[in-house]
């Protein structure tokens, strides 16, 4: 994997300055604005996916951008249920009971802490799957995702450490008057989209396509 390209690719883009200033204030719009860069960071791997990482996607596929993010922002939430169910137990058992609550809740807790790093283990393979069709059911297929992380665990796992760096950094943009988080964070993004189509490649998806099944000899022509 090579991260040193994926941490600068996007300042190739002679126009970079304004595309990030524009995701940027994109994500300090409530959800219609953080749905677009969702779709954005979409194309970005879909390009990366393509060959292509010689900067950013143009900005202007407002509404295509919209659907895309939707439905990745969807592909993310359904996943993210368990943890949430987990969330409304611990608040639970900590009402019913404090001393018992305090046992279980720390239980649960450990549960939902190996499932979220679970969850960022087979997330590249998530968004790179989807961006390859755009198919919302591709999130799903949990053979083949599972097949997928036993064939690059050690890959994965650098994008795991990866995107914890990519937010401890990004998270410095609070001290530029706060909202520069906005900003760092879209970058962030780009950076992660990066890896996301690096893994995707290696896997088959997009642009690299999976090698096609060997088919039968033509029979002999007499």
């Amino acid at each position: 994997m090579d991260i040193g390209r994926a941490v600068k690719y996007w300042t190739t883009d002679p126009e970079w300055i304004k595309k990030v200033l524009i995701g940027g204030l994109l994500l300090i719009i409530p959800i219609i604005g953080q749905l677009i860069v969702a779709g954005f960071y979409v194309r970005t791997v879909q390009q990366i996916q393509g060959g292509n990482d010689n900067g950013l996607p143009e900005w202007g596929q407002w509404g295509d951008d919209l659907v895309r993010g939707l439905k990745l922002v969807g592909i993310v939430i359904i996943w993210m249920l368990p943890l949430i169910v987990i969330s409304f137990c611990v608040a639970a058992l900590s009402i019913a009971d404090e001393t018992a609550g305090g046992v279980a809740g720390l239980l649960l807790n450990c549960l939902a802490f190996i499932y979220a790093i679970a969850f960022y283990f087979i997330f590249p393979i998530l968004v790179g799957r989807f961006a390859s069709t755009e198919q919302f059911s591709e999130g799903f297929q949990f053979g083949p995702i599972i097949n997928d992380a036993q064939k690059i665990p050690s890959q994965l796992l650098i994008f795991v450490v990866m995107w914890f760096v990519i937010g401890f950094v990004a998270g410095f943009g609070i001290i530029l008057c706060g909202i520069g988080i906005f900003f760092t964070g879209f970058i962030g993004y780009m950076v992660s989209g990066h890896l996301v189509a690096q893994i995707s490649n290696m896997l088959g998806y997009g642009g690299a396509p999976r090698p096609a099944a060997p088919t039968a000899p033509p029979p002999p022509s007499w």
